[in-house]
């Protein structure tokens, strides 16, 4: 059976590839989804045999059987809204070929019953550590229809460390293909300008995370700190006074911790234990009637307690980022590299423990959104013994403006009304 599709460069390679074995390390918007789906799909209409495995059961649900839907449409294989699968098999039979579709969930008992795959794709291979998957799927590829045909693909991002995937990537024998943004001519080029500003020559994140997620490149460490370029000399600018404050339930160990930003100027930090709700309401009280900042802004997370200001949910939407606590930590560095001004007495109390929590604060990709994502604050406790409670704060004092107001302005008119400003 003949169907037209138009394939990107490296979908191509794998589908004509010899090799017995294929590894396709692919970065952001390369496809790797539709590739699989498009490989599985061909495969099947040779009358194969395929057997794909999702790191998740609900990846498999709605992500790869939702692809791999939209492709038959697209190519005249079923109707839109067709059912075609199997959810209790998890399995889709076409004319003599059949797809297989299975979680890595289960580890060698997602396997069982199976024999004479043909064609075994694994997907998302980097989010998947047992090795037993490669190893007992390969194995499932005795008897096979076609035994001259046998193919082994794994799709994936390039992996951090030691990790399997990079093991059977540098075998002899195995064909490593790489594929990047740009290698997706099916985006748009408003897509393409967007990926450049945030992944080119400028961009604010780490190399070692761009290599690995951006090129699907193999990389020894991902744990470059967000934060290599820090500026805590620059003028200072004053401005708008804005204060954070990350609240801690102190019965844990933690910090309550409260920030004050003079425009570019870190001006002061506050800390305490905080106990429960009013200790935590009397430590904001207590700063705002010394420091009367114009803005506050207050970690939300977890916390039902209401405070003044702006409630910040950590965990909560963060646009192009995985979630919120990711979003202001950007905000934060850009403001870091542009510089900042933090007086002598802050550097001598403060700033080496801020500067701890910054150097521990790298960045991932998260699982579910496939956005970029900092790491664990359980992770960062691991490396410094603590709570990053002192960054936390400053990232919440840092949160830019909303609207394009003229905070120098509106500061200036300020001091000009104060009644007991010096004559």
């Amino acid at each position: 059976m003949k169907i037209n599709v138009r394939l990107l460069q490296h979908q191509y390679d794998a589908l004509i590839a010899k090799e017995r074995y294929i590894v396709m390390s692919m970065g952001i918007a390369s496809g790797k989804t539709a590739t699989v789906a498009l490989i599985a799909i061909i495969s099947m209409l040779q009358g194969k045999r395929v057997l794909v495995i999702e790191p998740t059961y609900d990846q498999i649900k709605n992500v790869f059987m939702r692809e791999v839907e939209k492709q038959m449409v697209r190519y005249g294989l079923m109707i839109d809204g067709t059912k075609i699968w199997n959810l209790n098999s998890k399995n889709l039979k076409f004319l003599s070929g059949e797809i297989l579709a299975r979680s890595a969930e289960g580890g060698k008992s997602a396997f069982a019953g199976l024999d004479g795959i043909d064609t075994f794709i694994i997907d998302e291979a980097s989010e998947i550590d047992d090795f037993q998957i490669f190893t007992e799927g390969t194995n499932r590829q005795r008897k096979t229809k076609y035994p001259d045909q046998k193919k082994t693909i794994v799709v994936g991002t390039g992996c951090c460390g030691e990790h399997w995937l990079k093991d059977v990537a540098s075998r002899p024998g195995t064909l490593l293909l790489n594929a990047c943004y740009h290698d997706n001519y099916f985006l748009d080029e408003s897509d393409i300008r967007d990926y450049d500003d945030r992944y080119g020559e400028n961009t604010i994140f780490p190399k070692a995370y761009i290599d690995q997620f951006v090129y699907g490149k193999f990389v020894d460490n991902n744990a470059d700190s967000l934060f290599l370029e820090i500026c805590i000399n620059a003028p200072p600018r004053p401005g708008i006074r804005t204060g954070g404050y990350d609240v801690a339930y102190s019965g844990t160990g933690d910090d309550s911790v409260i920030v004050i930003m003079n425009g570019n100027i870190l001006e002061k930090i506050y800390v305490r234990k905080t106990r429960g709700d009013l200790e935590m309401k009397a430590f904001q009280d207590f700063v705002d009637a010394i420091e009367k900042p114009d803005l506050w802004y207050y970690d939300s997370t977890g916390n039902a307690v209401i405070l003044k200001g702006n409630p910040v949910n950590f965990q909560g939407k963060g646009g192009q980022f995985a979630n919120m606590r990711t979003k202001i930590y950007f905000d934060l560095k850009r403001m870091l590299r542009d510089g900042i001004h933090v007086p002598q007495g802050i550097l001598n109390e403060h700033w080496k423990l801020i500067k701890q929590e910054l150097d521990a604060t790298s960045l991932n990709l998260d699982k579910e959104t496939k956005l970029p994502a900092l790491i664990a604050k359980e992770v960062i406790k691991k490396f410094i013994k603590r709570s990053p409670d002192r960054a936390d704060a400053l990232a919440l004092a840092c949160i830019p403006p909303v609207n394009n107001v003229d905070y120098a302005k509106i500061r200036a008119q300020q001091m000009e009304a104060n009644p007991f400003k010096r004559r």
